[in-house]
């Protein structure tokens, strides 16, 4: 499973996910090895004082997720001239 499958699939059983789908420049293919990962998430109408309490769990749900490919040592550029 890709990373991005990962984290939608981490999400969209949340009873106020509505959908969730990959976008920017690696949903269309421009993406490169260092581009960041941007998702839209759509949500029931989630009272006010909710808000909060639903982006905490949704967060908590990614964290566990991605937090062994976060764990990796960053990759090097290389420097030829």
């Amino acid at each position: 499973m890709t990373l991005d499958e990962r984290a939608i699939a981490a999400v969209e059983h949340h009873s106020a996910v509505q959908s969730v789908r990959l976008v920017g420049s690696r949903a269309d293919g421009r993406a490169s090895e260092y581009s960041d990962w941007d998702f839209r998430v759509e949500t029931s109408k989630v009272a006010a004082h909710k808000t909060e309490l639903v982006r905490a769990e949704l967060d908590k749900l990614l964290v566990h997720v991605l937090q062994p490919w976060a764990s990796r040592p960053p990759r090097r550029r290389s420097t030829t001239r």
